[in-house]
């Protein structure tokens, strides 16, 4: 699983004296070739051995990168579990002693990429497309609450509540039947206040980037009432299933609405970067966003699925320019040229602990790249 242990060794990683090999591979669809994958895995690795990038590098160099190849390759074939996980992804870097291995049931664009860091772009993209969200559902006696992170599901609360279950009263009419029906509307309110507060409790520990709810609409128009604030203002919508149903077809109606909560995430970004941008603490443009990454006050940064850009960067510090340069005026380290400044971006604000949203809609802005600020230009936090 990729979490924030991972990503902050990734981004921390500052040994350049020999490549880091980062591979992004998935396995074949069809179920009756899962061993196709090895074949373009070679591919792939021949491909980087006839490169001009590979055959500039050291002879120690190149043996590093011949070992990690050769140590990914065997990682494939003995041990990635293709039956259960679509797609496999290594960081290695032998001389360096560098090896993470993650394991994702969602499949990622095969590639190989040699550089003398981790790359770690699609990573940000795949934080992008598949946010942590959690489904609860809820009627008058059960509660379910599951975890979504990268096409994975957990189940993190199930609770049952026989003595809420429903009940014909026979009998007695009247006044015992109000009494009972009064007992009953109190224990149903008890039990979606503690539902309400568990849900609070594991949004505080997870931090949930939406939610969404399921159970019959009586249900959850009136579960939603006793939601704290800060969840409920979370909650991208609801689906009508039944709380026990099975979990194949909860999850059939809950991916449908994945694109549309990714939509309404991005509009929010957007509408709160117009608001802070009236009030001074957002930017646009390649030329202010690195003149904020230089200062650290980068809130969040926004950029479009597949923006590049050439230009150049400093191994050393945070500058980077898409004006060619021969030396850094901060450190007068010599410049390296990249055809992808972006990437380099994207790690120095992933360094930053800033956080980084690809977009799947383009931005109406200078240079499509924006960012808020964590605080006013001009101002020290």
């Amino acid at each position: 699983m990729i979490d924030e242990k991972l990503l902050s060794k990734l981004v921390d990683y500052d040994k350049n004296n020999y490549p880091v090999t980062s591979t992004y591979l998935s396995t074949s669809e069809d179920l009756g070739d899962r061993r196709k994958h090895l074949v373009k895995l070679k591919e792939l690795m021949q491909y980087k051995k006839d490169t001009t990038y590979f055959k500039e590098l050291s002879e120690k160099e190149q043996d590093s990168v011949i070992e990690d190849f050769n140590k990914i390759y065997a990682w494939f074939n003995e041990s990635f579990d293709s039956q259960n996980f679509r797609s496999g992804i290594i960081f290695s870097s032998s001389k360096n002693n560098l090896w993470e291995t993650v394991n994702l049931k969602i499949p990622v664009k095969n590639e190989i990429t040699v550089q003398h860091k981790p790359y770690i772009r699609p990573l940000a993209s795949m934080l992008s497309d598949h946010k942590k969200y959690a489904v609860i559902l809820i009627d008058k006696a059960k509660t379910r609450i599951f975890e979504n992170h990268f096409g994975e599901y957990n189940e993190l609360y199930n609770e049952k509540r026989d003595d809420l279950e429903e009940v014909k009263v026979g009998g007695f009419k009247g006044r015992e039947e109000r009494k009972y029906e009064r007992h009953q509307h109190e224990a149903i309110t008890k039990h979606y206040k503690s539902a309400a507060d568990k849900m609070f409790t594991l949004d505080q520990k997870h931090n949930f980037h939406w939610v969404i709810l399921g159970g019959r609409k009586e249900a959850t128009s009136e579960f939603k009432k006793y939601l704290h604030n800060y969840v409920k203002d979370k909650v991208i919508g609801s689906i009508k299933v039944d709380p026990m149903a099975d979990l194949n077809d909860v999850l059939d109606k809950v991916k449908k609405m994945e694109k549309e909560a990714r939509k309404k995430y991005e509009k929010k970004l957007l509408e709160s970067f117009k608001y802070k941008k009236e009030k001074g603490i957002a930017v646009e443009g390649f030329d202010d966003i690195f003149d904020a990454i230089l200062k650290g006050q980068i809130e969040t940064l926004m950029i479009p699925e597949g923006l590049e850009h050439k230009g150049v960067f400093c191994r050393h510090d945070n500058y980077l320019n898409i004006e060619v340069e021969e030396s850094c005026p901060l450190c007068g380290s010599k410049l390296e040229r990249t055809k992808d400044v972006v990437e380099h971006l994207i790690e120095k604000a992933m360094n930053q602990s800033t956080k980084v949203q690809l977009m799947d809609m383009e931005l109406d802005v200078e240079d499509k790249i924006a960012a808020t600020l964590r605080y006013p230009n001009g101002e020290q936090e």
